[in-house]
């Protein structure tokens, strides 16, 4: 992934690399306020098994002081997105017992419905047009859910039913673009990828996440 980010990084670098050569205005200095939007992926498992297909959708709001110097841009952005990105596991066993069918219901789940993060920011302008990577420290809101039932002649008996909620800390690193087509108003496209270590306190357990998102951005410059 990490790879991919840097080739396509390059290749826009090379593209406005020429409109880059003359001098740029610092049109990009000052607080920023957006809303973004987007979806993701991931996992959270030890090196055999676990939840692995974690996924779903996601928004929030973005803000943060950038400074131009040259072509150079660089600051600090703080993010809070609100969702699901969750997965569940489920087993059903059925057979008889005295006589009687039964059908035991076993489900494990697990959710992810906050995402956060304040990472450094640098990047590169070419006129309205910025390309940026960045990084920081991250936090998400999970929880760990566990459900079983017994049905047994139509009557259905809940044995467990118990959820298990903490917050991750991290790291996440990433990689977008931001057009400003109107003087004060930008676009985004960006990629972030989140990891918690040890997430739940468990050893070996860990949570990784791919985020992609696009957004719009208000300049108070």
């Amino acid at each position: 992934m990490f790879k991919r980010m840097g080739a396509a990084l390059a290749a826009a670098l090379l593209f406005v690399g020429p409109a880059a050569a003359t001098p740029q205005a610092p049109i990009w200095t000052g607080f920023y306020l957006g809303a973004h939007g987007g979806g993701g992926w991931g996992d959270l498992k030890d090196s055999n098994e676990g939840f692995e297909d974690v996924n779903g959708g996601l928004g929030g709001i973005h803000g943060g002081y950038q400074w131009q110097s040259g072509n150079v841009v660089f600051g600090a952005e703080g993010d809070i997105s609100f969702g699901k990105l969750d997965d569940q596991i489920e087993f059903i066993n059925r057979g008889n017992f005295g006589g009687r069918p039964f059908t035991e219901t076993t489900r494990f789940g697990f959710e992810v419905d906050r995402l956060a993060s304040l990472r450094a920011r640098i990047g590169y302008a070419a006129g309205p047009l910025h390309i940026f990577a960045t990084g920081g420290v991250a936090w998400a809101w999970t929880e760990l859910s566990f459900f079983d039932s017994l049905t047994i002649g139509g009557r259905t008996f809940v044995s467990d039913d118990e959820k298990v909620s903490d917050t991750q800390v991290g790291y996440t690193v990433g990689a977008g673009l931001e057009y400003k087509f109107l003087q004060n108003v930008s676009g985004r496209v960006d990629v972030q990828h989140y990891g918690f270590r040890d997430a739940f306190d468990i050893d070996d357990v860990d949570l990784n996440l791919t985020i992609v998102r696009g957004g719009l951005t208000f300049h108070f410059n």
